[in-house]
C-alpha cells in the first residue's frame, strides 16, 4: 500500500488519499513539466513562423498575443472537461510560448526611447484591450459550443 500523499503546504487530515488531487501524486509533476515544455516549444515555433504570413504586421506582437488570448479563453471555458495536464500544455505551455510579453515590452521600450510616447501608450492599451477582449470571446464561444454539444 502506498503512503498517503500530503498536499503541498497542508496535511492529510482524513488520512485518506482519495481526497488528494492527482496533481500532487508522485510522478505527475514531471508529466506536467513535460506538458508545459512541449506546449512551449510548439507555441514558440508557431510564433517564429507567424511573421512570414501575409496577414502579419512586421514588428507587431498583436497577432501572436491575440491568438494566444483567444485560445486561453477557450481552454479556460473547457478546463473542467480537460485533464489538468492538457490545460497546462495549452495555457501555460503553448500560449505562453506563442504570446510574447518580452517582445511587447521591447517594442514599448523602443517606442519610449525614440520619444513616441503616444505610440507606446497606444500599443499597450491596444494589446491589453484586445487581449482581454479575446479571452472573453474565446470563453463565450467555447461555452456556446460546449452547450450545443451536450
Amino acid at each position: 500500500m502506498d503512503a498517503p500523499v500530503v498536499p503541498q503546504g497542508g496535511r492529510n487530515v482524513n488520512n485518506n488519499t482519495d481526497d488528494v488531487s492527482e496533481s500532487v501524486r508522485p510522478g505527475t509533476l514531471m508529466v506536467a513539466f513535460a506538458a508545459v515544455f512541449v506546449g512551449g516549444v510548439l507555441g514558440s515555433l508557431l510564433r517564429s513562423v507567424l511573421p512570414s504570413l501575409p496577414l502579419a504586421v512586421a514588428g507587431s506582437y498583436l497577432l501572436p498575443n491575440a491568438m494566444a488570448c483567444l485560445i486561453i479563453g477557450g481552454l479556460y471555458a473547457a478546463r473542467h472537461r480537460l485533464h489538468a495536464h492538457m490545460v497546462a500544455f495549452g495555457i501555460t505551455g503553448f500560449c505562453g510560448g506563442l504570446s510574447t510579453f518580452s517582445g511587447l515590452a521591447h517594442e514599448w521600450a523602443t517606442a519610449l526611447s525614440t520619444g513616441a510616447l503616444a505610440h507606446a501608450l497606444g500599443t499597450i492599451c491596444l494589446e491589453v484591450t484586445v487581449g482581454l477582449g479575446l479571452v472573453w470571446v474565446g470563453e463565450r464561444l467555447t461555452l456556446q459550443w460546449l452547450t450545443r454539444a451536450e
